[in-house]
């Protein structure tokens, strides 16, 4: 699945950012600052050898509860989120590192974090790292 996701990302927008499909957001082979001010269920974030910063402190949602997908492979992500918003973060990391807020880190398998402060805002993100750094 992770080698499949790798492929279909060096060659279906191979040395471009495509943002044709409405909640995917690409970085291939570039550095990509990500400040999204709207975002829809089911938004997807794909790093390929590259580098990005994604900031979400000021994005508004359509929905309450909202599903994200960040996905770093061979590059570096840091993912910016909002302290008073309720998030569920499951990491996992393939020769890489998903280190979560709390300091949590997963090298080569699995981590969690939850923080939950009762908000009407609750962001479920899954954070996927192949051979990469997501923090």
């Amino acid at each position: 699945m992770i080698i499949y996701f790798g492929f279909k990302l060096l060659f279906g927008s191979f040395g471009k950012n495509n943002f044709d499909k409405p909640g995917e957001y690409n970085a291939v082979f570039s550095s990509r600052n990500f400040n999204v001010s709207n975002i829809s269920e089911n938004s997807e974030f794909n790093i390929v050898f590259g580098n990005s910063r994604i900031d979400l402190r000021n994005t508004g949602f359509n929905k309450s509860d909202l599903d994200l997908e960040i996905n770093s492979v061979f590059g570096n992500t840091t993912v910016f989120l909002p302290k008073t918003v309720d998030c569920k973060i499951k990491g996992s990391a393939v020769f890489g590192s998903v280190i979560t807020p709390d300091g949590s880190k997963a090298s080569l398998g699995d981590t969690k974090y939850l923080n939950e402060q009762n908000q009407a805002t609750k962001r479920n993100i899954e954070a996927n790292a192949v051979l990469a750094g997501w923090s």
